[in-house]
């Protein structure tokens, strides 16, 4: 089993990283939350009308499948 990591920690860095710019396109973060052990992320895209979303698994330690594909040296990578 790996190293435990902090939900709040992870959600924390999530939005963090959400409020990088993506130019040229429009990208606006209306939420970021944890979800039944996922981070949940609503948000507009571009001239888009509707709300987007997207949910992905929230690793509770470094041997969890999402963390070990990404392969990030720190939770802020």
């Amino acid at each position: 089993m790996g190293d435990p990591l902090d939900p709040g920690i992870l959600l924390e860095s999530a939005r963090r990283a959400m409020k990088i710019a993506v130019e040229p396109d429009r990208f606006g973060v209306r939420s970021v939350e944890l979800h039944d052990g996922q981070i949940e992320l609503i948000f507009n895209w571009n001239e888009y009308p509707d709300p987007l979303g997207v949910r992905f698994d929230l690793p509770d330690n470094t041997a969890h499948r999402s963390w070990a594909e990404w392969a990030p040296a720190t939770v802020e990578e």
